[in-house]
């Protein structure tokens, strides 16, 4: 039983490593790296469930052992996979590096496939065990991928987890600044992709251990079958998300940015602000995928001086200032009779929301109470009002 369920996960993950390397050829880096994690799955899982066979024949053993030596070059070349991934999927950090730049983070995966490939050909073909070039070709070999596993696996984890986690950071930080909304740009499961990740070393090490635990092989399979169809599916909805250079800035590190140091007249300040202020009158907060960048084109500016002025004169950023208005339609909406049938999803819609989840969350930031509640409350104020003039 326990064999089907890790079965299950290798099937999906060749499936969506196929998928996405046939669309990288086609489209963009970011299904690249998708697939090469999925293929790294693959090959980890399928080196699992062969070492719990039992097999006396000479080419499946064979089999096996190849693809055992394939486990430890697949889990020391994971962790850089899922860092480039991540920052495959926004500008925000220099994701469009030269095939150089990124092929020596695979320096070592390398340096081991060639050992083992080596080591697994050499004592295949060799006739001598006893010889001393065998037993150093065994040694070697052995050395390496217990090294691999024990120290270098731990070691690329800690690295590239950490600056996987802050480009995340980084991201989430500066999304607000340049977008009204943060459906589909956000990457709010990437940190659901960073979590399943590490719960699948774990698994990795455990079983090292526990191979034939039952208990543990079908929560590896259920665990694993959830998490890559998760993973592949919101890989194949998710598109690049575009930053402007010049706006991108972090609390996180000490590094300046172009966006902050973009001098502005006291003249120039001013009428930027009236500008910003009269185009708010036409309503362009109602636009659901409204930018900075298309909002400055169309007062005549640029996202760098806007960015400036929202911070500097009215103390909020891109997101937050936009939203203020929408939640002050929504607020004249809520109390409308014209409005009253109208649901609070549809309420979201009308005044620039892409969700209703997201409406909540920003209403109740920006208002203190939710949507609903709102509504409720000035319809028992309008009520009591209506029955004290009768």
């Amino acid at each position: 039983m326990y064999k089907v369920l890790l079965v299950i996960p290798t099937i999906i993950a060749i499936v969506f490593a196929l998928l996405f390397i046939k669309k990288s050829k086609k489209t963009k880096v970011q299904f690249y790296f998708l697939g090469l994690f999925f293929f790294l799955f693959f090959l980890i899982l399928m080196a699992i469930l062969l070492v719990a066979e039992n097999n006396t024949n000479s080419f499946i053993k064979s089999v096996i052992d190849f693809f055992s030596l394939l486990f430890y070059v697949a889990i020391i070349s994971i962790p850089q996979t899922v860092y480039f991934y991540i920052i495959s999927l926004s500008n925000i950090k220099d994701s469009d590096k030269k095939i150089s730049r990124v092929v020596q983070h695979y320096y070592l995966p390398f340096i081991l496939l060639i050992i083992n490939i080596f080591s697994f050909f050499y004592l295949k073909l060799s006739t001598d065990s006893d010889s001393l070039v065998y037993d150093i070709s065994v040694k070697i070999m052995n050395f390496s991928n217990f090294t691999a596993l024990l120290f270098i696996f731990p070691v690329l984890n800690c690295y590239y987890i950490y600056n996987s986690v802050r480009v995340y950071r980084l991201h989430k930080e500066n999304v607000p600044r340049m977008f009204s909304y943060d459906t589909g740009v956000d990457l709010r499961w990437m940190l659901e992709y960073i979590i399943g990740y590490c719960i699948f070393i774990v698994i990795i090490y455990l079983l090292q251990v526990y191979t034939h635990i039952l208990a543990l092989n079908i929560f590896t399979g259920l665990f694993l079958s959830f998490y890559l169809l998760y993973i592949g599916i919101n890989g194949l909805r998710q598109k690049k998300v575009r930053f402007e250079k010049g706006l991108v800035r972090s609390t996180y590190t000490s590094t300046k940015y172009d966006g902050d140091d973009a001098l502005i007249s006291e003249d120039k300040a001013n009428e930027l602000k009236l500008l910003i202020l009269e185009k708010i009158k036409e309503a362009p907060y109602l636009d659901k995928s409204l930018t900075i960048n298309q909002f400055s084109k169309s007062i005549g500016s640029n996202s760098k001086y806007v960015s400036k002025i929202l911070n500097t004169e009215f103390k909020q950023n891109f997101a937050t200032f936009i939203n203020s208005y929408r939640i002050e339609k929504a607020k004249s909406l809520l109390t409308s009779e014209t409005y009253s049938k109208y649901t609070i999803e549809t309420i979201s819609e009308i005044v620039g929301f892409h969700s209703k989840s997201a409406f909540n969350k920003a209403f109740k930031s920006l208002a203190g109470i939710t949507p609903s509640a709102y509504r409720k409350k000035n319809k028992a104020s309008l009520n009591t009002t209506k029955s004290r003039k009768h």
